[in-house]
């Protein structure tokens, strides 16, 4: 429970970083916004792997909000440059 504690605080803060920094143009925002969860991505998979956690119905949902993250920072960063 805690850790889903954790990941759902992650997804709120991430959430208001996209709300109240990056629609206000704060570049600081985006790459904060996108760089958080990549490094809890980058702690927490491989762990998945060692222990034997990496089937598709454990691990799917974190590979969408992969890409939903990477295609929302692109979004997002295009109408900065504009």
């Amino acid at each position: 429970m805690a850790l889903g504690g954790l990941i759902i605080a992650l997804g709120v803060a991430v959430v208001a970083l996209a709300w109240f920094g990056i629609r206000t143009g704060q570049k600081w925002a985006l790459w904060t916004a996108f760089l958080v969860p990549v490094i809890a991505l980058v702690i927490s998979l491989p762990l998945h792997y060692l222990y034997g956690l990496d089937t598709l119905g454990h691990l799917g949902p974190i590979y969408l909000d992969v890409v939903l993250l990477i295609v929302g920072t692109a979004m997002s960063y295009n109408a900065l440059k504009a």
